[in-house]
C-alpha cells in the first residue's frame, strides 16, 4: 500500500515536471513568434520608408546626381 502510494507520487512528479517544461517550451515559442512579427513589421516599415525615399530621390532627380558625385570621388 505504501509502495502504491510511493509510485503514485513519483509518477505524478515525472508528470508534473514534463507538464512544466511543456508549458515553457510552448510560452518561449510564443514569445519567439511575436518578436519575430514585430521585427518583420518594423522591417517592412523601413523598407516602405526606404522606398518612398528612393522614389522621391529618383523623380526629382537628385539620386542619379549623388551616385555621378560618389564614382567621382571614388575614382578620384
Amino acid at each position: 500500500m505504501i509502495l502504491a502510494k510511493k509510485v503514485r507520487s513519483f509518477l505524478k512528479l515525472k508528470y508534473d515536471a514534463a507538464f512544466k517544461i511543456l508549458h515553457l517550451s510552448n510560452r518561449l515559442l510564443e514569445l519567439s513568434e511575436r518578436y519575430v512579427r514585430k521585427e518583420l513589421r518594423h522591417s517592412i516599415r523601413l523598407m516602405e520608408d526606404l522606398n518612398k525615399f528612393i522614389e522621391k530621390e529618383i523623380i526629382s532627380g537628385e539620386l542619379l546626381k549623388k551616385i555621378k558625385k560618389m564614382k567621382l570621388k571614388k575614382n578620384a
